[in-house]
């Protein structure tokens, strides 16, 4: 069994036996976001030789999407059939200059990198979110790695709060001033006041948008180190 996304004109056969995390309502919201910013931007962007990041790629379509822009994207999933999946994509359309695929659970590769010289233009992060009433610790069954990859993908503890903010404290060090992180959050993730919480961790919100999705609304934010 395969699936089938697309955006722009990234088109994908994602296959449904590896835990690959399908682009659903949240990786569009997170896309369009992008989008625009990279429209209002493009000079900028043209001439922008540093690194940017995409955490928790999943199946790699904002990577794919980046690095039409991007001369150097890094590429990050804990889950290596998503990451080997990308990868192939990424030479089906001749990119493999301007992609680095790592294999990492989405904390990890932040410090393996934050000691170095890299300084980030950009990153986006769609963590895992679902409740904490629904979480659950993924556990591997056999041989059987499809379920323990895709409840990486989707469930937090604490409805993805402490994940995030791990994600922004990782971010601000690496991240260049004034530089652009883009992520998606749940309403049942307990921050109440979005703005006062990512400007306690140093960031200011630059746009965001929402879907309301059964019993959520989901919302992505682009904000500014």
């Amino acid at each position: 069994m395969h699936f089938h996304a697309s955006y722009d004109d990234i088109t994908l056969d994602i296959p449904g036996d590896k835990g690959i995390y399908i682009p659903a309502e949240d990786s569009f919201l997170l896309l369009d976001l992008l989008k625009d910013f990279i429209r209002a931007n493009i000079a900028q962007i043209q001439d922008c030789a540093l690194p940017v990041l995409d955490i928790g790629a999943g199946c790699g379509i904002a990577t794919l999407y980046l690095a039409k822009f991007f001369t150097c994207v890094l590429t990050v999933d804990i889950n290596p059939h998503a990451v080997a999946f990308t990868w192939k994509e990424v030479c089906r359309r001749g990119m493999q200059r301007r992609v680095n695929p790592v294999t990492a659970s989405l904390l990890d590769a932040f410090y393996d990198h934050a000691g170095s010289q890299h300084r980030y233009f950009l990153a986006c992060f769609n963590p895992p979110y679902l409740p904490p009433e629904d979480y659950r610790e993924p556990v591997i069954s056999g041989d059987d790695t499809r379920a323990f990859y895709l409840d990486k993908a989707l469930y937090a503890p604490g409805g993805g709060k402490d994940t995030l903010e791990k994600f922004l404290r990782a971010m601000k060090p690496i991240i260049i001033p004034g530089g652009h992180v883009f992520f998606i959050k749940s309403s049942l993730s307990g921050i109440d006041d979005t703005a006062k919480w990512v400007s306690d961790l140093g960031f200011i919100i630059e746009k965001s948008a929402k879907v309301h999705m059964f019993f959520e609304d989901i919302e992505a934010y682009h904000v500014i180190a």
